[in-house]
This record gives structure tokens, C-alpha cells and sequence, in this order.
């Protein structure tokens, strides 16, 4: 049986509420009672099972961990879950709150509490015949509720297409749609990147990788859903069935992918990249371009690369390096709009995914850096003896990565996020030389502006 997330809220009242009743010697048949009616009971070899089934990903989670039958120590690993614990803990401190406004009068609430989730709740139950159906009445009931992400409209539309397969044998497709897409939810949370936006993402990125690289057909879950609809796939099942499961794999590398994209240092990330030393240095490169923001006209190429090239990383690498010096030299130094070559950069992820080609996706992306950005509007910038560099938004990145260069390779003390959480006044030294060997400072600087400059910088 599926419950949404209003049903669960409910029982998670009486879980709590099944505590607070034991906590009461008066009321502890009460609380047995209410524990064999609507949580747990025991089977015949005497082991506790729940009274509520969930959906398969959350079922061992919410048995485990919510109503505590086998309580651990494993966190949520996916966002409904995460809801889950989030409306126990809710519960916990809403009936800790009246515990200690109501003080002695606490007991005489509580009982009133109980006979209104016993006595005055109503749920409306509607029995399916099978799984593949629950994503359908779900999406149609929840206009009321909170919106379904489309990542929720998409499994739910997959699992009714697997309900309506004509086919002459059986099929595992409602399994590999539960499995992928918990995956996906799985990864997405592990790399600290679980909720709406970047499940969006996600989504519109795939799609804009395998099937259309043109931006303005993508529709959300619609697109989806044009695309597998069964009118299109009329007396052809079989076919739809291979290009479900082809849909389904693809989402599930791409994840993968999307996620070592935005965090490359965690446990397990870049995991098939097996020579040490290149990962290491993709891994070094990655940080750079998170530190830069990754923008979402990469991600395709980003992930066709990783997912296509036959060579250990090295293509991913390269691309990387060049991705990170577009960011600096188009967004950062000439200060493009936000979305300068993204055509360009969808079409090469698409067209890489489809047919790679190293060298040439190379040659472009190199020649996409200097169509925006030229060298000579490059070096022009650094005449501007009159810009006011320290409002200068690639300031912090700048000095940072030349520490690096300047340390060659030693280690640097000062981490990237400790130095964006300081203040620019705190991070940042105004200082001349006291005595310049070069004539650039003397003949702009007075010997009493760079003395004076010398003392407010050691004040």
C-alpha cells in the first residue's frame, strides 16, 4: 500500500503519541492497544513487523529508524526519508512544548489529543491492483498538496507506462524504475545536492545530452512524456521497452557524473578513473572549476566526456582545464552575459555523446574561449590602470590560485572556503614597496604615499 506524505504525518502523530501514553502508568494499556492496532505486532515465530508498508525505498527506513524496530545507526539516505525524520522530530518538539506549558494539566490534553486521531481523523483509502498505478492516482490527487517535483512525475509516468505494455512475456521495467530512481535520489543526497533544483537539473540536463541539444524544446517531465508516449510507440512495445530501459541506464550514469561534477572530493567519487595520479589532478581541477561555478551550459559536455571517452580521464581532464579557463576569461575577466556560448556547449555535449571525437570537441571549446574572449581583449584589461580591482568579483579566485602557482606545488595553509568566508577587508593587504627597485612605482607613488601606506597596512 502507498501513503503520501499527509498519511505518514498522521501515524508519526500516533508513533509519538504511543511513547508519551508509556510514559504514564495509568495509561500503559492504552498505549499497548494502541501499538498492536496501528504499529507493530509480532508474527508467530514472535519477530515485530510493522502494521504500515511503505513504498519500497522507504519501507526499511521508516520500520527501522522511524517506528524503531531495528533502531541503527544508518541516516537518511534519500529525501523522503529525510521528510520522514523531519516530521518525527516536528511531532517530538510539538508534544514537548505542551508537556512543559501545560505542566499538570499535560495528561488531560493528551487524552484529548488521542481521542481526536482516533475518533475525529478520517482517511480515505483507495485499494489498487497493482503497483504501477499508485504513481498515477498519486500524481492526479496531489493538486492539493505539496507540488510533485518532475522528477516524481517522471517515475510516476515511467511506472504506468510499464502497467500499459502490450507485450507477450513479462517484463522487469516496474523494478528497474524503482531501483534507478531511487539511485538517483541516493546519489543526489550523498553529494550533498538532494532537493528540487538540482533534480531539475538533472533531468533537463539529460535530456539536453541524449535526445535534444536545443534548449527550448525541453518541457520538463512533458518533454518526457512526448517522447515515450504511447500514441508515438502505437503497436511497437517492444521497442518501447528497449528504449525505457535505454532512458533508464542513461539517467543512471549520468548521475553519477552529475555528481562528481559538483563534488569531486567525496567518498567514492571519480571511482573509475584508475590511474591515482590523473585522478588527483582531475579532482584538483574540478575544485577549481566548483570554486569558478559550475554552469549548467557544461554539464552536458562535462558528462558526455566522462561517460564517452575511452581513456582513462584524460579527455575529461583536458576538458576541465579548458571549461575553467573559458569560466575565468569569458565570465570573470571580459564580464559576459551569463549564458555566452550555451548553444555552443549543449550542441558539443549532444554531438560528443552521440559521436566523440576528442581532438575536434578540443579545437572547439578552445576556439569558443577566444570567440568571447580574444587575447587582445584579454591583455587590454590589465592597461586599465584606472579599475577598481578590489570590487573586482574574481578578486578572491584570482589571488588564490596565483598562491598557488607561487608555492609551486607546496602545500598552501589557506583554504578556499576560509577565505571566501572572510571579509574582503580582512583578506586583502594594500601595500607598496618602501623601496622600489622598479620605476613604475616611483614615478606614480610620492616616498610619502608609500610610507604612509606602509604604516596603515601594520597598524
Amino acid at each position: 500500500m502507498g501513503i503520501s506524505n499527509c498519511h505518514r504525518c498522521v501515524f508519526l502523530i500516533v508513533v509519538k503519541r504511543y511513547d508519551e501514553l508509556l510514559a504514564f502508568p495509568q495509561l500503559s494499556t492504552l498505549a499497548e492497544r494502541l501499538c498492536e492496532t496501528y504499529l507493530n505486532t509480532f508474527d508467530l515465530n514472535g519477530q515485530p513487523f510493522s502494521k504500515l508498508t511503505l513504498n519500497e525505498d522507504s519501507n526499511k527506513y521508516f520500520s527501522d529508524n522511524i517506528l524503531d524496530l531495528h533502531p541503527g545507526i544508518s541516516g537518511p539516505t534519500i529525501r523522503s526519508h529525510q521528510r520522514l525524520l523531519e516530521a518525527r522530530q516536528y511531532f517530538n518538539a510539538y508534544l514537548t512544548l505542551n508537556r512543559e506549558k501545560m505542566g499538570i494539566g499535560y495528561l488531560d490534553w493528551l487524552q484529548t489529543f488521542y481521542r481526536k486521531v482516533i475518533l475525529q481523523l478520517t482517511l480515505i483509502v483507495y485499494p489498487l491492483d497493482n503497483e504501477e498505478d499508485s504513481g498515477t492516482i498519486f500524481e492526479t490527487m496531489n493538486d492539493r498538496g505539496t507540488p510533485l517535483t518532475e522528477l516524481e512525475k517522471v517515475k510516476n509516468y515511467l511506472l504506468y507506462l510499464s502497467a500499459n505494455l502490450n507485450l507477450r512475456t513479462g517484463h522487469d521495467l516496474t523494478m528497474q524504475i524503482n531501483s534507478t530512481l531511487k539511485y538517483v535520489y541516493e546519489s543526489l543526497m550523498a553529494a550533498g545536492l538532494a532537493g528540487r533544483a538540482n533534480e531539475d537539473q538533472l533531468l533537463r540536463t539529460h535530456w539536453l545530452l541524449v535526445y535534444d541539444y536545443d534548449v527550448t524544446h525541453w518541457d520538463n517531465a512533458r518533454s518526457i512524456k512526448g517522447r515515450f508516449g504511447l500514441r508515438r510507440y502505437q503497436n511497437r512495445h517492444v521497442e518501447l521497452l528497449k528504449d525505457l530501459k535505454e532512458y533508464l541506464h542513461s539517467l543512471h550514469d549520468t548521475v553519477i557524473a552529475y555528481c562528481d561534477i559538483y563534488s569531486p572530493t567525496r567518498d567514492g567519487a571519480l571511482n573509475n578513473i584508475s590511474d591515482p595520479s590523473l585522478r588527483e589532478r582531475i579532482i584538483l581541477w574540478s575544485k577549481k572549476l566548483v570554486r569558478l561555478g559550475v554552469r549548467a551550459s557544461y554539464l552536458p559536455l562535462l558528462i558526455a566526456v566522462r561517460l564517452k571517452a575511452a581513456d582513462n580521464g584524460a579527455a575529461y581532464l583536458k576538458t576541465l582545464q579548458l571549461l575553467e579557463n573559458y569560466s575565468f576569461r569569458v565570465f570573470y575577466w571580459r564580464r559576459a552575459r551569463s549564458n555566452a556560448g550555451q548553444t555552443s556547449f549543449f550542441r558539443l555535449g549532444h554531438l560528443y555523446y552521440k559521436n566523440p571525437n576528442t581532438d575536434w570537441t578540443i579545437e572547439e571549446i578552445a576556439q569558443l574561449s577566444l570567440r568571447y574572449c580574444s587575447n587582445e581583449t584579454f591583455e587590454e584589461r590589465f592597461k586599465r590602470e584606472a579599475e577598481n580591482w578590489y570590487e573586482w568579483g574574481g578578486i578572491n579566485y584570482f589571488l588564490y590560485e596565483y598562491e598557488h602557482f607561487l608555492a609551486g606545488g607546496r602545500p598552501v595553509e589557506l583554504t578556499w572556503e576560509t577565505l571566501t568566508a572572510r571579509s574582503k577587508s580582512s583578506s586583502i593587504e594594500h601595500i607598496l614597496p618602501q623601496t622600489p627597485q622598479d620605476s613604475y612605482w616611483s614615478e606614480r607613488f610620492t616616498p610619502e604615499q608609500r610610507l604612509t601606506t606602509i604604516r596603515n597596512t601594520h597598524r
